[in-house]
């Protein structure tokens, strides 16, 4: 039993609801791909799942910030985009379960802060959020099979 890797639902947001939304890129034959999701943290450092950057070299990764439809060039403010330096995967991350499903990554660049990129809000106390309401963003699919 294979845990599965899409979640499938949700609505489309406006250009910049989600300023901390990061599109990972991979490099594949002779571009920059969307692969996964991450979330900004600070002007140098983002968070994604250990399981886009398992067995990727750093040099092979773009992070592209503010960035809203993967479809067009066209938006209200321009993205940033930044290479990787280092990929720091939790040490316990299992890619046969997903446990420890975790990677922080350092660009060589700070990013400056506009509309659209903005870091994620992270509690400063140790407060419990079981039962709380969560949002989870990025490009996945609104319905089985098909892309947003």
């Amino acid at each position: 039993m294979w845990p599965e890797a899409r979640i499938v639902g949700g609505e489309k947001s406006a250009f910049g609801q989600w300023p901390w939304q990061i599109s990972l890129r991979q490099w594949r034959t002779s571009t920059y791909l969307h692969k996964c999701g991450a979330a900004l943290l600070n002007e140098n450092w983002a968070i994604t799942a250990a399981h886009c950057v398992d067995n990727v070299p750093p040099s092979d990764l773009l992070l592209r910030l503010g960035e809203h439809d993967l479809s067009t060039e066209t938006e209200p403010y321009l993205h940033e985009e930044r290479r990787v330096q280092i990929v720091a995967s939790h040490p316990n991350f299992d890619p046969r379960t997903f446990e420890y499903d975790l990677a922080l990554l350092r660009f060589y660049e700070p990013v400056q802060f506009q509309p659209n990129i903005i870091p994620i809000c992270v509690p400063t106390t140790d407060e419990n959020f079981v039962g709380s309401t969560a949002h989870v963003t990025g490009w996945g699919r609104l319905y089985e099979g098909k892309e947003i």
